[in-house]
């Protein structure tokens, strides 16, 4: 049995995804196994897949924030520390180059600073200005940890991400750390290259590239390779 562990966009979610989505049928058929780790929360990934048919395992949603079983049933969820919470979300609020702050509850997204808030997340208009945010937050906080993506400031809770949580279902149902295979292709995947069976999309920066075992053009190219171990 192998476990391939895919970031969602640009990596699985592109161009190709029908394309994509039959490999990785194909592939769990044949008594493996697809977890997806994304950025996104579960929320939102499932506006995108809910009409397709992807055999998924285990979704890592939220980077590592949270883990639902292909039922969508919650195994694991880790959130920011309420007082953190609620003055991280006001935070964006009240910056003007961020724009439409929210809080991700994990079922829904809300500006309620009362609500259980897996993470906070803002649309930035500038991005020196929203690092300059990320780096504040970063040193001040003990227990929350900010990144950018293309377009929003993403904040979780310090101590997960992608890997984190994939180390907890590699405990909880004792996988076999030589079975699993990561693929991504942006910062938040990071963490994954801490895996000797570790891969990257070519297109990804070199700075992040170095840290990977793998650089492949495709996820096709990835079931591929791993298909042949």
């Amino acid at each position: 049995m192998k476990i391939l562990v895919s970031d969602f966009d640009v990596s699985f979610y592109n161009d190709d995804f029908d394309k994509n989505i039959n490999l990785v049928n194909e592939f769990v058929r044949k008594g493996n196994i697809f977890i997806i780790a994304t950025g996104r929360s579960l929320y939102d990934l499932m506006k995108t897949i809910k009409d397709k048919n992807i055999l998924v395992s285990y979704y890592i949603c939220s980077d590592g924030s949270t883990i639902y079983d292909q039922f969508l049933n919650i195994i694991y969820r880790k959130d920011l520390e309420s007082k953190d919470a609620r003055t991280l979300y006001n935070m964006l609020a009240n910056d003007k180059n961020i724009i439409s702050p929210y809080i991700d509850t994990t079922t829904g997204l809300t500006g309620d600073v009362n609500r259980s808030a897996n993470r906070v997340v803002g649309c930035f208009i500038n991005y020196n200005k929203a690092l300059d945010l990320a780096l504040e937050i970063n040193n001040t906080f003990d227990d929350a940890y900010a990144y950018l993506s293309k377009t929003h400031i993403n904040i979780n809770n310090k101590h997960v991400n992608k890997a984190t949580s994939l180390s907890y279902l590699k405990e909880y149902y004792n996988f076999d750390e030589f079975d699993i295979y990561t693929f991504g292709n942006d910062i938040n995947d990071i963490s994954l290259s801490m895996y000797d069976n570790s891969y990257i999309l070519k297109s990804a920066s070199d700075e992040l590239k170095k840290d990977f075992e793998c650089v492949v053009e495709s996820f096709e190219e990835v079931i591929t390779d791993i298909e042949q171990v």
